[in-house]
């Protein structure tokens, strides 16, 4: 049975919907400011939560699930509090 990742067509599926959606955001004046000019960080976030979700995926007991354990929160720059 697949996983997730491959179901969604793999890294190459995923690195097209990258671009699709940096296009889109950025080329529109009211998201843009919030997504810069295509921060790594936001790509960085996505690869390692497909890196935990791929070795949780996989774990056949509680001793090889990702050390983390809750969703890390990102803050954006302009966040208050």
């Amino acid at each position: 049975m697949p996983c997730l990742f491959e179901f969604a067509g793999g890294e190459a599926a995923l690195h097209r919907l990258e671009d699709v959606f940096y296009g889109k955001v950025l080329a529109d004046p009211l998201r843009q400011p919030l997504f810069g000019a295509g921060q790594p960080r936001h790509v960085e976030h996505v690869e390692f939560g497909t890196r935990v979700a791929v070795q949780n995926s996989n774990a056949a007991d509680d001793s090889q699930l990702h050390p983390l354990r809750e969703v890390p929160r990102w803050r954006w720059s302009r966040d208050d509090g």
